[in-house]
């Protein structure tokens, strides 16, 4: 993809930024959060690195080592989507943002700069808290609506369990949009929004009001919250870890990812390709040969669509015969295997490196997650690859030390990376 323009580039005593990507040093325990923007002749880059003490500054940079924009909060932000207008809304488990107080959610402008008309607060009850490093706080936005999926109580002191709508203009809370089911765990792990439906995730059982059950995944009306009825998906969960984990859409496939190996009677392991509307598996479609070590299993964190391919990653060794740790493709068409392979490389203690995050950029496909190369390249917690092979790019090879990444989003032009940085 060429070489970066970046100029090298000072962030405030805390990051160094050179032409062959970015790097970290000298800090005990930092969250770190980077955006780049890769085309245009804006094209800047921001690397916010909180502290855990508060009031500790982010930076914002131009492509020419550019100026200090906006200072950024006291802990990690664990989830993001794009406005649509170049910017992006944040949740984590921040409780301040630039110095002033933003309870896990927040919006960050084109500019870099916080929003400070925008105010939306979440309220967690005795044992609730932000999912943190087991798994983001999920964010959905269509149109002026900002779905936001976890596993808190309230929102602007209002009780909504786990799942809510916000006006993206403002962050006041959407009185008009109820949703109809509760989760059996009151969290919801993933939320996708398209035109007039929001899908949505949990680790085992959903329950309408009136009383309807729904495993694992369920369709509600976007505009009011209802249950969408003739959404009927028959997921099995496996096990004790959570049967849906990711969500996507694309041309009226719904990729579900997660621990189940059955979708109705039809064998489906870790990943499934439902049609939108009726929840039924596509026909045709069935990833094969899925394998975690000695098991025919496999635990999926993350999913993209990218092209005529699907990412995918999670806790798994193999696929359609092939080695393949931690990430991999299948075709959109059959659900067959795609050589991309960004073979992840196991933690500090010897875990098996895994993708918990994908997204389909410009460049590439982003993954982050626990790993410490990619296909033998040094790379800690965070990676662009080509969409080929899986190669890691180049010229953007962040993070020189230990981190995890909690956070990956992209509107296209530019990718949104949060995590934990140990350096």
């Amino acid at each position: 993809m060429g070489k970066s323009r970046y100029a090298r580039i000072a962030l405030a005593g805390v990051a160094c930024v050179s032409a062959t990507g970015a790097s970290w040093a000298g800090q005990t325990q930092r969250t770190v959060t980077v955006v780049r923007k890769s085309a245009g002749p804006d094209r800047r880059l921001i690397a916010v690195a909180p502290g855990t003490a508060p009031n500790v500054v982010g930076t914002v940079l131009d492509s020419h080592g550019g100026r200090v924009a906006v200072t950024y909060g006291n802990a990690a932000v664990t989830a993001a989507v794009s406005d649509g207008r170049g910017g992006w809304f944040l949740g984590g488990d921040f409780s301040e943002i630039d110095g002033r107080p933003a309870r896990h959610l927040a919006h960050v402008l084109a500019t870099g700069k916080i929003d400070l008309r925008w105010h939306a607060a979440l309220g967690f009850g005795r044992g609730r808290r932000p999912r943190g490093a087991s798994g983001p706080l999920a964010l959905a936005r269509t149109g002026n609506r900002l779905y936001i999926a976890g596993g808190f109580g309230s929102v602007d002191g209002v009780a909504r369990e786990g799942l809510a709508a916000i006006a993206a203009s403002s962050g006041r809370l959407d009185q008009h949009w109820h949703p109809s089911v509760t989760s059996n765990t009151g969290a919801f792990n993933a939320v996708v929004a398209i035109g007039r439906r929001l899908y949505v995730g949990v680790a085992q059982r959903l329950t309408s009001k009136a009383g309807d059950a729904r495993f694992c995944v369920a369709a509600l009306g976007a505009l009011d919250g209802s249950l969408v009825r003739a959404f009927t998906a028959r997921i099995v969960p496996l096990g004790d870890p959570a049967c849906v984990n990711a969500l996507t859409i694309s041309k009226g496939t719904l990729y579900v990812g997660g621990n189940f190996d059955r979708v109705g009677r039809r064998r489906e392991v870790g990943l499934a390709a439902l049609d939108a509307k009726t929840g039924a598996a596509k026909l045709g479609w069935r990833l094969r040969g899925f394998r975690d070590g000695g098991c025919s299993c496999g635990d999926v964190e993350a999913v993209t669509v990218h092209g005529n391919d699907v990412y995918f990653g999670g806790g798994f060794t193999g696929l359609s015969g092939q080695r393949r740790t931690g990430a991999a493709a299948a075709g959109t068409s059959r659900g067959q295997g795609r050589p991309w392979s960004p073979s992840l490389g196991s933690t500090a203690d010897g875990e098996t490196g895994a993708a918990l995050l994908v997204a389909s950029t410009v460049r590439g496909v982003a993954i982050g997650g626990n790993f410490t190369s990619v296909n033998g390249v040094q790379r800690h917690g965070f990676a662009i690859t080509d969409a080929v092979r899986g190669t890691p790019l180049p010229s953007w090879a962040p993070g020189q030390a230990e981190s995890q990444v909690l956070a990956l989003a992209t509107d296209g032009a530019q990718v949104y990376v949060g995590g934990t940085l140990l350096g």
